[in-house]
């Protein structure tokens, strides 16, 4: 992997040169094994301060990379969408929950070493230029810290200029958007309230203890909150959903999984029959796939 110094380790040949190369750094980094779940992030800051030195900088919300707007084509110049990008990270492996660390970041997950760990965003950088901007979901963010202050995604991004990430680490993500009811079979298939024609499949590693209920009787409850669409296979939509589990907190979940929902009508036929896709509001565009959504407010742990 590399050379550790003090508690923070770096690869043999360096960093990287590009800004895409972060993601490579945290396939090799996932598998190590710590003396305390605690120092995970602490570790690899390292090498996330070397990223954000570069010519094109890369920041980041525990870890999970934040690329600049000039990194999408074309530009994402609205900072909750660059985040709603890097909460659709999904990593190829199986892993289990390192509890003192939130859910939503890849920190917060300890990989198998006998898997390979391939780390991938859900939206691709080249974005469908017909949507741009509108290709994530309608949403409002703000950062809860260890001692309860609340602070906005903007004054954030402001608070990380010219210093460490590791200064502000926040605990929970508030964020206001769409969600969907969901549900999980004992046999594991997935299903979407009140959207039957529609199918959903999720990526990543399966982990049995989360989607498992003991009784192999009652499906699973979870919900599925909404990051955005993107062209899938065929010109196909495909909605981004991240699928949530209720912790004992009020209103409070855990990231399980992530995933798409397929089987949604092709782009061209619904240029070709309507002209509302050109400036509808985000629900009534899910809504008119017969996803059954609602707006919410959830604290993502």
């Amino acid at each position: 992997m590399g050379f550790i110094f003090g508690n923070q380790v770096f690869p043999w040949s360096g960093v990287g040169t590009q800004a895409e190369e972060i993601q490579s750094r945290i396939e090799e980094y996932c598998h190590r094994d710590l003396t305390y779940d605690s120092d995970a992030l602490k570790a690899f800051d390292g090498i996330l301060q070397k990223f954000r030195k570069m010519d094109t900088p890369v920041l980041n919300l525990y870890g999970i990379p934040i690329y600049t707007p000039e990194t999408f084509d074309p530009p994402l110049a609205i900072s909750e969408h660059r985040l709603l990008n890097a909460l659709g990270w999904y990593m190829k492996g199986t892993a289990t929950r390192r509890s003192d660390i939130p859910s939503w970041t890849w920190v917060g997950w300890q990989y198998q070493r006998d898997t390979i760990c391939r780390f991938e965003f859900s939206f691709p950088k080249k974005l469908d230029r017909t949507y741009g901007e509108r290709s994530f979901s309608h949403v409002s963010i703000e950062l809860e810290f260890e001692d309860g202050r609340i602070m906005t995604l903007s004054r954030f991004w402001e608070g990380l200029l010219g210093k460490s990430e590791l200064l502000y680490v926040p605990r929970h993500l508030v964020i206001h958007g769409a969600i969907m009811d969901m549900e999980v079979s004992e046999t594991g298939k997935i299903s979407l309230s009140g959207a039957d024609k529609l199918s959903f499949q999720l990526w990543g590693g399966w982990n049995k203890e989360t989607w498992s209920s003991g009784s192999h009787r009652a499906p699973i409850r979870f919900i599925g909150f909404i990051l955005g669409l993107r062209n899938g296979l065929r010109s196909n939509e495909e909605v981004i959903v991240l699928v949530l589990k209720e912790t004992n907190e009020v209103n409070t979940y855990e990231r399980v999984g992530i995933g798409h929902v397929t089987h949604l009508p092709t782009v061209k036929s619904l240029r070709a029959k309507s002209s509302w896709w050109k400036d509808e509001k985000f629900l009534d565009r899910l809504r008119s796939y017969d996803i059954n959504c609602r707006e919410e407010k959830i604290r993502l742990a």
